[in-house]
C-alpha cells in the first residue's frame, strides 16, 4: 500500500520524528528536487531531514493518487526558513513518489514557477547582505553554489537570516 506508506512519511515527518521518517525510506533512497539538486542514499536524505525539523517544515499534501508502486500528489511546505526569508509558503507542483516493499525509494518534486520564483527573489535580496555580512559562515553553508543541509547548518541560516531581517531595526 504505496500511499499507507506516503502517509506514514508525511505524519512523521510533520511530527519532526526523525527515526520513524527515516525508517519510511529505503536505503538507496533517491530524492530529487526537479533540476536544481539530487540525494541519493540514507545519509544524505538523513541530512535533508535533520534540515526540515530543525526549519519546523511541514507538509500538506492534496490530490493524492496512487497507481500501482507509484503516489503522486501536489504538496504545500512551510516552514521557518521560508517565513524568514518573505516568502510564507510553497507549492509543489508535482511529487511523485515510488515505493517497493514498503519503503520509499524515489522522491521527485518540483516547485511551481511561481514558488522558484518567490525563492529566487528571495535569494537575490539576501545572498548580497549575507555576503558582505557574514561571509564566512555564507561560504559554510553554500558550496558550490549548493545549500549544505544538515540540522546544524539550519540553525546557522535562521539566525543569518533573523539578523538579515532586523539590519533595518538597528540604531
Amino acid at each position: 500500500m504505496p500511499k499507507a506508506t506516503v502517509e506514514a512519511y508525511l505524519e512523521a515527518h510533520n511530527h519532526h520524528d526523525l527515526d520513524r521518517t527515516m525508517s519510511c525510506f529505503a536505503e538507496n533512497i533517491q530524492f530529487e528536487m526537479g533540476d536544481v539538486w539530487k540525494k541519493a542514499g540514507k545519509e544524505e536524505v538523513r541530512k535533508l531531514e535533520e534540515w526540515d525539523n530543525t526549519v519546523n517544515s511541514l507538509l500538506t499534501a492534496s490530490d493524492m493518487q496512487e497507481i500501482d508502486d507509484t503516489v503522486t500528489c501536489r504538496l504545500i511546505e512551510s516552514n521557518d526558513w521560508y517565513e524568514l526569508a518573505g516568502i510564507g509558503e510553497v507549492a509543489y507542483q508535482r511529487c511523485t513518489v515510488t515505493v517497493k516493499e514498503g519503503k520509499i525509494t524515489r522522491i521527485n518534486t518540483e516547485l511551481t514557477p511561481e514558488s522558484m520564483m518567490g525563492v529566487t527573489e528571495a535569494l537575490k535580496a539576501f545572498m548580497p547582505w549575507a555576503a558582505k555580512e557574514r561571509p564566512g559562515v555564507l561560504a559554510e553553508l553554500m558550496q558550490k553554489g549548493e545549500l549544505v543541509y544538515g540540522a546544524e547548518n539550519a540553525e546557522k541560516w535562521l539566525r543569518m537570516l533573523q539578523a538579515w531581517k532586523e539590519r533595518d531595526k538597528s540604531p
